[in-house]
C-alpha cells in the first residue's frame, strides 16, 4: 500500500493528526484487509456523521461530546505478543444513536458511564446500564442503540491480540456479554490508566497497555467463572473440576458414575443441562486445552502429545485441532515459538 492509497482510506480530519511514524507503521502492516478495516472504523468513529452506510455496517451517530479519541498503529511486537489497542474513546452519543456493525477484525470492551443502551448480539438483546461492562467479538454482527433520553455515554477500548481468541471463547461459552461487575470503580480506574498512559506516546506504552487490558479481561473471566460456579449444582461442579484435573486419563461414563455415585444417565442429562455441552464434549475441550499447553511449553513430538491427551491418532488430532483453532498443531507451535 502506498501513502496515497492510505490517504484515500483515512479522512483528512484523522490523517492530519497522525504522526509520520504512525503512517509508516501502518504502511508496513502485514494485512491489507486489516488496514482497510481499521481505517474504515476510524472514519466512522472519529467523524460526527448523521447517517452513513458502509460494508461494515450502518451508522447514525449524533455525537454530543467526545472526551477522548485516539487511534493506534501497533508495532509488530505488539501484534505478535500483546493485547494491543486500535482505538481508545470516551464519547457521549445523543438519544438517536444507533449503529450496526459487522466484520470489524477485533474486540470491543466498553463501560457505560451515563445514560443507557441496548445491545443486540448473538440473537439476544441486552440492556446496558451505567457501570455495566460489555465485551464483544466485532467480527460478529452487533447492533447498539441509545435507550435513555440523555443518550448513551461510554468508554471504549477497541483492541486485539492472539490471546483473545481463547479468552473470548471462554466468555462466549458463558453467553454473557454484558456484566454488572459489582465494583465498578475498578474498571473506571483501568480505563483512566489507559487514557493516562496513552495520552502521550512512549516506548513502554504498548507493554503497559497490554498489562491493563489483560487485567480487565481477566476480571471479566473471574466474574463469569464466579457466576457459573454459583449457578452449578455441587455435583456437576465437582465432576467438571475432577475432569479438568484428570483429563489425560482413560475416562468413561461408567467410571464417572461409580466415582461420584450417580447414575450415568442422570449425570449425562444434568451435565448437558447445566454445562451446555455433553460430558464427552467437555472432556474433548479440556484435552485440547492441555494439548495446546504442551505445544506451547514443551518440545514433545505431536505423536506423544496425542497419546498423552487421548485425542486419537496424529491425523485425527490434527483434524480436530484445526477445526477448533483454524491452524494445524505444527503451525500453532511455530506461532508461539516465534513470539
Amino acid at each position: 500500500m502506498t501513502e496515497e492509497m492510505l490517504c484515500r482510506l483515512i479522512p483528512d480530519g484523522v490523517r492530519k493528526n497522525m504522526k509520520q511514524e504512525e503512517i509508516e507503521r501502518l504502511l508496513k502492516m502485514d494485512s491489507v484487509e486489516l488496514k482497510r478495516h481499521i481505517a474504515e472504523y476510524i472514519k466512522y468513529t472519529s467523524d460526527c456523521i448523521e447517517s452513513r452506510t458502509s460494508s461494515f455496517g450502518e451508522y447514525i451517530l449524533p455525537i454530543q461530546r467526545v472526551v477522548f479519541n485516539k487511534s493506534f498503529y501497533p508495532s509488530p511486537t505488539a501484534r505478535r505478543s500483546y493485547l494491543h489497542l486500535l482505538t481508545l474513546t470516551e464519547v457521549v452519543y445523543g438519544p438517536g444513536y444507533s449503529t450496526s456493525r459487522r466484520n470489524l477484525p477485533a474486540y470491543f470492551l466498553t463501560q457505560t458511564f451515563s445514560g443507557a443502551g441496548f445491545l443486540e448480539y448473538g440473537g439476544r438483546e441486552f440492556c446496558v446500564n451505567p457501570g455495566d461492562v460489555m465485551i464483544l467479538d466485532c467480527r460478529q454482527e452487533h447492533h447498539f442503540r441509545a435507550a435513555a433520553p440523555e443518550g448513551w455515554g461510554y468508554r471504549l477500548a477497541y483492541f486485539d491480540g492472539l490471546a483473545m481468541r481463547d479468552m473470548f471463547a471462554q466468555i462466549s461459552a458463558c453467553g454473557s456479554y454484558v456484566l454488572d461487575m459489582g465494583n465498578i470503580d475498578a474498571f473506571y480506574t483501568c480505563f483512566e490508566r489507559l487514557f493516562e498512559i496513552n495520552e502521550e506516546d512512549a516506548a513502554c506504552n504498548e507493554y503497559k497497555t497490554n498489562c491493563i487490558l489483560t487485567q480487565m479481561v481477566t476480571e471479566i473471566l473471574d466474574a463469569l467463572s464466579l457466576f457459573v460456579t454459583r449457578s452449578l449444582p455441587a455435583r456437576i461442579l465437582e465432576v467438571s473440576e475432577w475432569l479438568a484435573f484428570h483429563c489425560c486419563e482413560d475416562i468413561s461414563l461408567d467410571i464417572l458414575a461409580e466415582k461420584f455415585n450417580i447414575s450415568k444417565f442422570h449425570l449425562s442429562r444434568e451435565f448437558k443441562k447445566y454445562m451446555g455441552i455433553t460430558v464427552f464434549q467437555y472432556i474433548r475441550d479440556v484435552r485440547l486445552q492441555k494439548a495446546k499447553e504442551l505445544l506451547r511449553h514443551t518440545d514433545l513430538p505431536i505423536s506423544q502429545i496425542c497419546e498423552t491427551t487421548h485425542l486419537g491418532s496424529p491425523n485425527v488430532f490434527s483434524r480436530l485441532f484445526k477445526e477448533n483453532e483454524d491452524v494445524t498443531p505444527s503451525i500453532y507451535r511455530k506461532q508461539w515459538k516465534g513470539m
